[in-house]
């Protein structure tokens, strides 16, 4: 899942408030692609993601959709519309069939009001994601793509818990803001040096502990607390 490691709300927060915040959304069930909002909407509510995932996307002039983040069960968006009063940044459309959780801004802000971890839980989130923003900008300045396409397997595979993660090269070309010959290229140099294998729709990290070796080879650092998935 390209989801950065973006927490999910609903894992965050207690029992109380999550069976509150289930109580007072309703329900929303979106069929394999369809349209969940546009940017530039205005809808004030929250979404949270029940079962299923979520692509946000961002249409580019040329008309094509570049994948910004695809986000999982527990995980959700549209709180800086709340936060901000300001219109949505991002198209988001469902994979696969998805159930959402939907709070309005009249429960949303109930719920802020009644339960302060509800509110220092959202800013928490939103904190995190203005880290993982910053730190994709410094590895665009930094790193090469060779470099940053093997840290984004890396984390993935991580995440996950196993060898093989699903994801295709166009996404990956546009979550790295590259083209697809040129992540070609990169998986096929990673390829070479016997860290990953390539499969339709999948990359498999063969040895991810050698991986973040190579990694930290070439840029002086890895990932702490690397786990190895269970295969």
């Amino acid at each position: 899942m390209l989801d950065f490691g973006v927490r999910p709300l609903l894992d965050a927060l207690s029992s109380e408030v999550r069976a509150e915040v289930m109580a007072l959304s309703s329900r929303r069930t979106c069929a394999d692609g369809q349209l969940i909002q546009q940017a530039g909407d205005i809808h004030s509510a929250l979404f949270i993601i029940e079962q299923g995932a979520v692509r946000m996307c961002q249409s580019a002039p040329d008309g094509v959709e570049i994948t910004i983040i695809i986000l999982g069960a527990g995980q959700s968006f549209g709180d800086l519309t709340l936060l901000e009063d300001k219109p949505r940044a991002f198209d988001a459309s469902a994979i696969g069939k998805t159930q959402l959780l939907e709070l309005r801004r009249s429960a949303f802000d109930a719920l802020w009001e009644k339960y302060p971890s509800f509110g220092k839980t959202m800013l928490s989130l939103s904190a995190q994601r203005l880290h993982i923003t910053l730190s994709l900008l410094d590895d665009m300045r930094r790193l090469d793509l060779n470099e940053r396409c093997a840290k984004l397997l890396l984390e993935m595979t991580t995440r996950e818990g196993r060898p093989a993660t699903q994801v295709d090269q166009a996404t990956l070309s546009q979550v790295l803001g590259v083209s697809r010959v040129s992540i070609g290229r990169a998986l096929g140099f990673l390829k070479a040096q016997g860290l990953i294998n390539t499969g339709y729709g999948e990359v498999e990290v063969i040895d991810p502990q050698a991986l973040n070796a190579w990694l930290t080879s070439r840029i002086g650092y890895g990932l702490e607390h690397l786990k190895n998935p269970q295969t």
